[in-house]
C-alpha cells in the first residue's frame, strides 16, 4: 500500500485533523499536538506508528514513551494492538507481545516498535538512547511535562537519518511542551474539541466518532466549571491556561504536583512513611459534604541520598448523618493504620545504620505515627471530642480557622508577613508547598485527587487589605465568597487538603525551625 492516508483508515474512518498529524509527520521532524481532550490524538498516533513501519519497512523504527510504564501499557499500547488486528495480514512473520512487535523478528531483527519508559538518571535517559536506523519515529504520549532527558534523548536521535518526533499531549501547564512549541521548525498541529465539531467528516456522520469528545459533554464541562475555567480552557479549547494572580494556589503548579504522582506511584513502595495525617471538613448542612483526605510524609534513599516526600490522597467524599460520620471516618482511619506499608524493619527497606528513624540503633521495627485534623468550626465541634474519646491513641488536632492570636499574626519562620488567621496561615502554607518551596526540606509534594479538587484548591482568592490595624495583611477570601462565585458549592475537598498541609506544618510531631530554618 502505497498510499498513507489509505493505511491509517484501515481500522476506521479517521478526521481531517487526524490527517493533517499524519501528513505532517511525515513531512516534518518534530510534530507537536496539544489537543483538547478526546478528540482521538491517541488513536491517530497509533495508527501512524504502523503506517511508519509498513511504509518504512526494514528500515524503520518506532520507538513510544509515556508518563509512567501503566500509562505506556494500558493506555498507548493498548490503542497499538488494537489497531494491530486490522493489519496484521501486513506483518505475515511478525511477533508481538505487551509492549513490543517485531514484523520479522528472524531476518529483520532491526525493524521492530518497542514501548519504553526509561530509568532518569541525572540528565540522561540511557534506555532510550542508540536508536540511530535510516527512518526512526519517536511518540510521545501525553508529553506536556516529559522530562527534559527524554527530549535529549531524542534529540540524539533525529541526528541520524530521516527520523521524527511526534508528540501529543493536552496543554495543562507550561512544562517542556510549551517551550518547544516555540522552537523554530517544529511544526505544531492544536486540536479543539470544535475543531472536532465543526469537521466535514463528523458533521456527515457524527455516531462514527460516538467514542470522541461530544458537544453535550462538553456543554455540561462549561456548565459545571464556567466558560474560561482553567480545565475548560485546557480540555475543550487546547489552551494554556492562563494563571489568576489572585489565587492561593497556582493551577499550573498543583497540576505538576498530579503529575508528580502519576511519575512516582512506583517509589510509593520504597517510602518510609514518619507520619500518616488524616483531614476531616465535617459536612455542616445545606449540599456540604464530608471529605476525608489523607497526607503522608516520608522519604525513600536514591543512589545513597535521602529524599523526602509527601503523596496526598482524597480517601472519601460522602453526605450522612452525623453519628453515621463519625462512624466512618474510624473505620477508614483504623482500616488505614493496619496497612503493611506503615510497618518498616531494617532488613524490608534496606536502611542505612544512621538512617535518624532508628532513635535506637538495636531497633528493628518502626510503625509510622498517625494523626487526625478535623475542622472544628460548627458540626465540626461534636466530632472532636467524640474522635478523641473513639481513638484515644490517635493524635487528634482540632482546627479552628477564625483562630489566631496577636501574638501569632506573622509567619516568623519564613518570612515577616501578618496573618489574619489560622485559615489564611493554612492557605499560605498550602500555596508555598505546591509551588515547591524548600523542596529539599520539605519534599515534593504528589497528589492524587479529582478534578473538583484541583478547582476548589485553584480558584480561591488571597487578598491583601487593612485587617487588625496593620495595613498589609494577608487573608484568604471567605467561604461565603467562594460559594457565590460558585453557585453555592462548598469548597468540602479544597478544605480538607489545605488542613491536612496544615497539620504537617503545626502539629506537635513537627518542629518549625527545622522545617523553616536554613
Amino acid at each position: 500500500m502505497d498510499n498513507p492516508e489509505k493505511f491509517i483508515d484501515i481500522p476506521g474512518k479517521t478526521w481531517s485533523k487526524q490527517k493533517e498529524i499524519l501528513r505532517s509527520v511525515l513531512e516534518n521532524q518534530v510534530t507537536l499536538v496539544p489537543s483538547a481532550n478526546a478528540t482521538g490524538k491517541s488513536e491517530i498516533a497509533a495508527r501512524i506508528a504502523w503506517c511508519f513501519l509498513f511504509i518504512y519497512g526494514p528500515h524503520a523504527e518506532v520507538v513510544t514513551t509515556a508518563k509512567t510504564f501503566d500509562m505506556l501499557k494500558n493506555v498507548t499500547w493498548t490503542r497499538i494492538r488494537d489497531v494491530y488486528k486490522h493489519v496484521k495480514h501486513l506483518f505475515p512473520n511478525d511477533k508481538i507481545n505487551l509492549v513490543e512487535f517485531y514484523p520479522d523478528p528472524e531476518n529483520e531483527p532491526k525493524w521492530y516498535m518497542v514501548g519504553l519508559n526509561p530509568k532518569i538518571e541525572g540528565t540522561e535517559a540511557t534506555g532510550f538512547q542508540g536508536h540511530h536506523t535510516k527512518h526512526v519515529l519517536f511518540i510521545i504520549d501525553e508529553g506536556v511535562n516529559v522530562s527534559p532527558a527524554i527530549i535529549a534523548a531524542t534529540e540524539g536521535g533525529l541526528l541520524a537519518g530521516k527520523s521524527k518526533l511526534l508528540m501529543i499531549y493536552n496543554p495543562t501547564i507550561k512544562g517542556t511542551a510549551f517551550h518547544m512549541e516555540k522552537q523554530k521548525g517544529n511544526n505544531v498541529i492544536k486540536i479543539t474539541a470544535w475543531d472536532l465539531f465543526n469537521s466535514p467528516e463528523y458533521k456527515e456522520d457524527s455516531e462514527h466518532f460516538n467514542e470522541l469528545v461530544s458537544p453535550e459533554g462538553v456543554q455540561l464541562l462549561i456548565d459545571k466549571y464556567g466558560r474560561d475555567h482553567p480545565l475548560v480552557r485546557s480540555r475543550v479549547d487546547a489552551e494554556y491556561p492562563a494563571e489568576d494572580e489572585n489565587s492561593a494556589v497556582s493551577y499550573s503548579k498543583f497540576e505538576i504536583c498530579r503529575l508528580n504522582h502519576e511519575n512516582m506511584q512506583d517509589k510509593y513502595k520504597d517510602v518510609i512513611w514518619e507520619r500518616v495525617i488524616f483531614s476531616w471538613d465535617v459536612a455542616s448542612k445545606g449540599n456540604d459534604s464530608n471529605t476525608l483526605g489523607r497526607l503522608r510524609i516520608g522519604y525513600y534513599y536514591e543512589d545513597g541520598k535521602k529524599i523526602p516526600i509527601n503523596h496526598y490522597k482524597l480517601m472519601k467524599d460522602w453526605q450522612g448523618l452525623a453519628n453515621e460520620n463519625i462512624g466512618i471516618v474510624h473505620q477508614a482511619i483504623v482500616d488505614e493504620t493496619k496497612k503493611e506499608e506503615y510497618v518498616y524493619t531494617r532488613k524490608n527497606r534496606g536502611l542505612p545504620e544512621n538512617d535518624y528513624f532508628y532513635e535506637d540503633p538495636g531497633e528493628e521495627q518502626i510503625v509510622a505515627k498517625f494523626a487526625l485534623i478535623i475542622d472544628s468550626v460548627g458540626v465540626g465541634d461534636f466530632a472532636e471530642p467524640f474522635m478523641r474519646n473513639a481513638m484515644p491513641a490517635l493524635e487528634i488536632i482540632g482546627f479552628m480557622g477564625g483562630g489566631g492570636s496577636e501574638k501569632d499574626i506573622k509567619i516568623e519562620y519564613y518570612e515577616e508577613i501578618p496573618i489574619l488567621n489560622n485559615t489564611t496561615e493554612a492557605w499560605f502554607y498550602t500555596g508555598k508547598l505546591v509551588d515547591g518551596v524548600k523542596s529539599d526540606i520539605w519534599g515534593i509534594l504528589c497528589i492524587e485527587c479529582d478534578d473538583r479538587t484541583v478547582e476548589e484548591v485553584t480558584t480561591r482568592k488571597m487578598e491583601v487589605g487593612m485587617k487588625k490595624k496593620e495595613p498589609f495583611v494577608y487573608f484568604i477570601e471567605p467561604k461565603e465568597k467562594f460559594k457565590e462565585r460558585n453557585s453555592g458549592k462548598s469548597p468540602d475537598r479544597g478544605d480538607a487538603f489545605v488542613m491536612s498541609v496544615y497539620a504537617k506544618f503545626k502539629s506537635g510531631a513537627n518542629f518549625l525551625p527545622a522545617f523553616f530554618g536554613d
